[in-house]
């Protein structure tokens, strides 16, 4: 699989970003930058990412502003962009440098009447998917992040480069730090039956030495909650 000659490290790990450091990524290391997802508490970036406010990708491309190119870099693009056309992002992109998008936040990890208003709205997870196909042929690396077994056959279907198993915006993660999310498990499971697939799974920071319930070819991708910097004002109380 994959569309370009640097071919993703298997079972490595990586890490979601609202920037890049100097020294990141190291050798086979996954970085997604993602300035908006990243600031936020897991489970508020995954649902309210996933909508058309703000501009999360105004947010990504100012901070990939002067990135040099690096082959462990990917750009986490809200593909229903309301303010740019997807020529013009991919374009974007391209002059940056980045290896390769993937669809985060994605609105794939929505459910119910949340995913159905939107669906209607026009937001759709194969809208998604359609743009990391449009990227693959620009000679960008393509990862797609899937939540169920639908999801994984879909994105089989355009051949990416990696796929990122993450579980469901209704899922608990802080019910039991030492077990997969709800749903993951069964997900993983058929990705591991793949044999050829890179992949990752993408935890909250808030989980423990779960990489041991993973297939040993999975690599993890942590959230570990907004950043906290030493020029961030202290809290007024």
């Amino acid at each position: 699989m994959g569309n370009g000659s640097n071919a993703l490290v298997q079972g490595v790990n990586g890490q979601l970003v609202d920037h890049v450091e100097d020294d990141r990524p190291a050798d086979g290391e996954l970085v997604i930058i993602s300035p908006l997802a990243a600031s936020l508490p897991w489970e508020l970036g995954e649902i309210a990412c996933a909508l058309p406010v703000g501009d999360a990708n105004g947010t990504l491309l100012e901070a990939l502003n002067g990135e040099r190119p690096r082959s462990g870099v990917f750009a986490g693009m809200l593909v229903h962009d309301p303010f740019r056309r997807t020529d013009d992002l991919l374009d974007a992109l391209c002059e940056r440098g980045v290896a390769g998008v993937v669809n985060w936040p994605s609105v794939g990890a929505l459910d119910g009447e949340t995913a159905s208003a939107l669906a209607h709205s026009g937001f759709r997870y194969a809208d998604e998917l359609a743009f990391l196909q449009q990227a693959s042929s620009r000679g960008l690396h393509t990862a797609v992040r899937i939540h169920d077994i639908g999801q994984l056959e879909a994105a089989l279907e355009i051949r990416p480069s990696g796929l990122i198993v993450a579980p469901g915006a209704q899922a608990a993660p802080g019910s039991d730090p030492n077990a997969l999310p709800d749903g993951m498990a069964a997900v993983l499971d058929a990705v591991d039956t793949l044999g050829d697939v890179q992949a990752w799974a993408y935890l909250p920071g808030n989980t423990n030495d779960v990489d041991r319930l993973l297939p040993p070819s999975v690599g993890v991708i942590r959230h570990a909650g907004p950043p906290s910097r030493a020029d961030d004002p202290a809290p007024a109380y």
